[in-house]
């Protein structure tokens, strides 16, 4: 393919560490509690490529770290995590509910004082480190004091935005157009029909990445040579989720995919070591 609007990608994805990148998901929720400090800290000391994230509103207006809706899987507390305050929510023991794979009886971080972290925390406990941050709720209102903290801590630069909503990426990029966004799900099927139309090179994406799995539901797949080529020539990234077996992840790495979004980072480190 050829033409004039073929892009370059974003800077974010640019420039820095090696492809194929390593993206801890959740920090890696399967070796640490995800979404806590002890599961990013260890992610980034394993020398990941970028850690990502999950973040809500909650009621007093700060952006905490956390994945569901409601607080009862993975914690102490029950109920919605919109409706707590940073009071009630620093009390919650985050790590409450998490056992390794092959000791699901075995506790062993419960009790041991991991709370719920909030964004501002993450982006200053790793000042160098890329995040991957998916906003949980579609409110458009949201983009602005999102976009304010990520300025405050100087990370407009390292830090790439995302969320299955189209109203809050939409806000996002009109509060700040030079901060990289991913594809939203409307976006993502979108350009999956001009793939398979053979249009795709006349698409005109307002994303700088995709973070998508290779397939949806059982029949539909997303990620193949296709796709990835449609992808790389507008300058996109595709970056895969959740891959947590070595087979899969040569397999993707292989086929050129540019990030494995995993919840078993020590793993995909030594994978990559490998293929290098």
């Amino acid at each position: 393919m050829h033409s004039i609007w073929q892009r370059l990608p974003h800077p974010f994805f640019a420039q820095g560490a090696s492809r194929p990148w390593v993206v801890a998901h959740r920090g890696g929720g399967a070796e640490n509690p995800e979404n806590t400090l002890q599961a990013f800290i260890h992610a980034a000391s394993l020398g990941v490529d970028m850690l990502e994230c999950d973040v809500y509103r909650i009621a007093d207006g700060r952006f905490v770290v956390m994945h569901d809706a409601h607080l009862d899987r993975t914690t102490d507390a029950v109920g919605p995590v919109v409706l707590h305050t940073t009071e009630t929510l620093r009390k919650v023991d985050a790590a409450y509910r998490w056992a390794r794979p092959e000791a699901p009886d075995a506790y062993p971080w419960r009790g041991r004082g991991v709370s719920l972290p909030f964004l501002e925390e993450l982006l200053a406990q790793f000042p160098l480190m890329r995040f991957s941050i998916e906003l949980k709720q579609d409110d458009p209102t949201l983009a602005a004091p999102l976009v304010a903290l990520i300025q405050r801590h100087k990370a407009q630069d390292r830090v790439v935005i995302g969320s299955f909503g189209h109203r809050v990426i939409q806000a996002v990029r009109e509060c700040a157009p030079t901060v990289a966004t991913q594809a939203t799900r409307r976006e993502t099927l979108l350009f999956l029909l001009l793939v398979r139309l053979r249009l795709a090179r006349f698409a005109r994406p307002r994303f700088n990445a995709f973070a998508i799995p290779q397939k949806s539901g059982k029949h539909l797949t997303l990620v193949d040579a296709a796709f990835l080529r449609a992808a790389h020539y507008h300058g996109v990234p595709v970056h895969v989720w959740t891959v947590n077996d070595a087979v899969t992840m040569e397999r993707l790495w292989r086929m050129g995919v540019d990030g494995i979004i995993t919840d078993r980072p020590t793993l995909a480190m030594a994978g990559k070591q490998l293929i290098h």
